[in-house]
């Protein structure tokens, strides 16, 4: 038997990645992350303490130099989920 396949619901697909990021959250000291995967759109950052993060912070991604906003979308006990502000900024 068979697991059923997630029905993918984002417009656009996520890229795997392993990128290292800096969470700047306003009037908060800045936060270390991992980018587990991104889309044009958005990305799911695994950090220490996903539930101290505000709704909305900064992003800088080491790598590439991509900084952003971002809005919190999901949590779970080790990530978040979430949506660029304004969306469609990520560099394909």
């Amino acid at each position: 038997m068979s697991l059923p396949q997630r029905i993918e619901r984002r417009q656009f697909g996520r890229r795997q990645t392993c990128l290292h990021g800096i969470i700047t959250p306003r009037g908060r000291a800045s936060e270390p992350c991992i980018v587990r995967d991104v889309s044009e759109e958005g990305a799911l950052l695994e950090v220490a303490h996903p539930t101290w993060l505000p709704t909305r912070f900064h992003l800088l991604l080491e790598a590439n130099g991509f900084e952003t906003d971002c809005e919190v979308m999901h949590r779970t006990d080790k990530a978040v989920g979430v949506r660029f502000v304004p969306p469609g900024r990520y560099p394909a």
